[in-house]
């Protein structure tokens, strides 16, 4: 976002907004932001958000990803999830590919946010290898345009998680960049 990669004119999904943060970034870079959550008080709290930061393009809906609603499907131009796939695939890693790449339209960008398979401790998010990305989502119409190994920012719970056990950094990730293709 900090780049200037969207340029205003897209539609924007978060997938698991959580409280709120990253939506209201998306919201200004986007024309119009959806965050989904899945768990009521993270809904509240993004709404709080939103409402806080006073953008007029945001909106949060409380829905299951794994069977959204039909407004969503084949909606967006650029969908955002951190972390939130990778949870999704422990149920069904059929669904979750499904309905990651099911809001975006054809042509559109996804940026996911996952845990590491490299990451040697166990802590953070779900580890996952770049193959693991692969054949979770490739099969859903996603072609893979880039895959990094990034270590994500260092929150409070990363904080005390590194003081706890002597470690030296927040936990590595992959941040990787798809089209839907199909």
């Amino acid at each position: 976002l900090a780049s200037g990669a969207l340029d205003g004119s897209v539609s924007a999904i978060e997938l698991g907004c959580g409280t709120g943060e990253n939506l209201v970034c998306l919201a200004g870079a986007a024309r119009a932001v959806t965050g989904v959550d899945i768990a009521p008080v993270a809904v509240v709290a993004a709404q709080e958000a939103i409402t806080r930061s006073r953008v007029q393009n945001a909106r949060v809906l409380e829905a299951d990803l794994l069977a959204p609603p039909d407004e969503l499907q084949g909606a967006f131009d650029f969908a955002f999830d951190c972390q939130t796939y990778q949870c999704l695939r422990q149920v069904s890693i059929v669904a979750a590919g499904a309905a990651v790449a099911g809001v975006l339209r054809l042509g559109g960008t996804l940026l996911l946010l996952t845990g590491n398979a490299d990451e040697p401790e166990e802590r953070g998010p779900v580890r996952l290898t770049r193959r693991e990305l692969e054949d979770g989502l490739v099969p859903a119409g996603l072609e893979l345009v880039s895959c990094d190994p990034f270590f994500f920012d260092e929150t409070e719970a990363y904080r005390v998680q590194a003081e706890e056990r002597g470690l030296a950094r927040p936990p590595r990730g992959w941040r990787s960049l798809w089209v839907r293709v199909r």
